[in-house]
């Protein structure tokens, strides 16, 4: 039950899909973790597990290739996303600097509008999106590192990046501060006695979070992949011994 329900998380957030493979990936790499999970007495468990943590992605992944014919289809806006987050504006206007823009914001692009009138179908939008996104990229591959560095501060400082922001975002940002930083200065403490298969699931979520800024942008709003979720038991289990 709990693999189905930790599964269900990729039909909120699409990235969390590759957290049960980082973890599968992880546990054969590391010696301990292959020794602890990877046994004749575990195998089929970790197995069953695994399968039934993709669940929930591979029926809606069904439906969507029945639905589009294409294989496979978690979204129907990830070119969108992708070139909302490459492209000229996020990487040179420092108010957008590693976070989104609207495709109809970027300099010189055709309207949405417009363009839903010559497309057949979401998902052709999309590819057009991705298209545009990968042409940008490959264009301006020497500002890619400074772009990257964007999405990196933007997407791990947990500060409010609106221009002049009221009191409550600062006060709304204190929270993952807060916990960032109990989280980070805790960990001599809580490191040592943590479930160490908790701890390989909590690095394939960093894991995934990170990919998710690099690829497409710094806006935890969006990129959020559960991690503050499960960084939680830790911090407790620090107060908890203390």
């Amino acid at each position: 039950p709990a693999a189905v329900l930790i599964g269900l998380g990729s039909l909120v957030r699409p990235n969390f899909v590759v957290v049960p493979l980082l973890f599968a990936t992880l546990a054969f790499l590391l010696p301990s973790a292959r020794r602890a999970l990877i046994s004749r007495a575990t195998v089929k468990r970790a197995a069953l597990a695994l399968c039934l943590t993709l669940l929930p992605a591979g029926i809606w992944v069904t439906r969507n290739y029945t639905l589009t014919g294409r294989f496979p289809v978690l979204s129907s806006i990830g070119g969108e996303t992708f070139y909302g987050a490459n492209n000229e504006r996020t990487a040179n206007d420092l108010n957008s600097w590693g976070a989104w823009a609207f495709p109809d914001a970027i300099p010189g692009e055709t309207p949405k509008a417009v363009l839903a009138k010559r497309v057949p179908s979401d998902l052709a939008l999309s590819d057009y999106y991705y298209s545009r996104g990968m042409a940008w990229t490959r264009n301006n591959v020497a500002g890619l590192p400074r772009l990257v560095l964007g999405k990196i501060v933007r997407g791990f400082v947990p500060v409010p990046w609106a221009k002049s922001p009221p009191l409550q975002e600062y006060v709304a940002f204190s929270s993952p501060l807060v916990l960032q930083v109990l989280f980070l200065i805790t960990i001599p403490f809580w490191w040592p006695g943590m479930n160490r298969q908790y701890l390989l699931f909590l690095a394939a979520l960093g894991i995934s979070h990170l990919i998710t800024t690099v690829v497409f942008f710094g806006q935890v709003r969006y990129t959020f992949c559960f991690l503050e979720v499960f960084a939680v038991p830790c911090v407790a289990f620090f107060i908890d011994r203390w």
